[in-house]
């Protein structure tokens, strides 16, 4: 092979290899965004800017048609359609007056159709005006790449 063909052949080796890890990249930071929604979805405070419309409008476009959901008890545990998880957080934020996720770690494992963000840190809970709990635990939320998009198919939340 003359030095020109392997100067070429390089060449394109690299530019595969780069854009391999751009895509792989661009994934990456798209599952950093649905985690920040998620978060931003699920906290709550009486007083917020967030309406009960916007909440909705980021459950449809955050979770699958089906979703598995974990969570310690009393809170329920199961497969719900998306419009039962959307209700499900809806009840949690009638019964509290504050949740907060103060985040510690955060690790993302992705393939090439699935991803799992894990979210470790202190989950902070109000009932009332001086009944705050702190909690340390895990968020894990499994993603699956439907039509192009992102959706979580799985929320397991663990207490430490």
């Amino acid at each position: 092979m003359s030095s020109r063909n392997s100067l070429i052949l390089a060449h394109l080796i690299l530019v595969a290899a780069g854009g391999y890890f751009w895509w792989r990249g661009q994934a990456s930071q798209q599952i950093e965004k649905k985690v920040d929604l998620f978060i931003e979805t699920v906290e709550f405070r009486k007083l917020s800017l967030t309406t009960v419309e916007t909440r909705h409008e980021a459950c449809r476009e955050l979770f699958a048609r089906v979703v598995e959901v974990d969570t310690p008890e009393p809170a329920p545990s199961g497969t719900y359609s998306r419009d039962e998880v959307t209700e499900q957080l809806d009840r949690f934020h009638s019964y509290i007056s504050f949740f907060e996720i103060e985040e510690s770690n955060r690790k993302i494992a992705l393939d090439s159709e699935i991803a799992e963000a894990e979210v470790t840190g202190v989950f902070q809970v109000a009932f009332g005006p001086k009944s705050r709990e702190n909690v340390d635990g895990s968020l894990t939320l499994s993603f699956e790449k439907k039509e192009e998009d992102w959706k979580i198919v799985r929320v397991k939340v663990i207490e430490n």
